[in-house]
């Protein structure tokens, strides 16, 4: 055995030397292993604590990144479909215009169409009692 190893038994030895259910070379064992676990989860410890850190820049920068983009994208469209909405409206407004002249003038033909059958109904019924009176005089 090494000379440090042979100092640690007998330190060992001395700190539990009423135990007779296990040797020293045992409890340099167990406190070996102990050392050792202590410095392995520091380790992994550590590691996760980088890797936390890593990982959690990554994720803000990766959400900044993204929350960039979604908020270019929402303005590009909302942009988008207001230019859209503008050029519907005017183009609706437009026909409407348009539709409502068509739809007069269709009406206002059809009313003056009507008055004058109208007129030449009255016309023709005065004549027809005119001609029923004139008849019924000259017999």
């Amino acid at each position: 055995m090494a000379e440090d190893a042979l100092k640690e038994v007998a330190a060992a030895r001395e700190k539990h030397r009423g135990t007779r259910l296990a040797s020293g070379e045992f409890f340099y064992l167990v406190e070996r292993i102990d050392r050792l676990d202590e410095k392995m989860s520091d380790k992994i410890d550590s590691k996760i604590e980088g890797l936390d850190t890593k990982l959690t820049g990554e994720i803000r920068a990766l959400d900044t990144k993204l929350t960039g983009r979604i908020e270019s994208l929402d303005t590009k469209l909302t942009g988008d479909i207001r230019a859209l909405d503008t050029k519907l409206t005017g183009r609706i407004e437009s026909l409407d215009v348009k539709l409502t002249g068509k739809i007069e003038s269709e009406v206002k033909s059809l009313s003056d169409k009507f008055t004058t059958t109208q007129h030449w109904m009255i016309g023709l019924f005065v004549a027809a009692i005119g001609v029923i009176v004139a008849i019924l005089l000259h017999h």
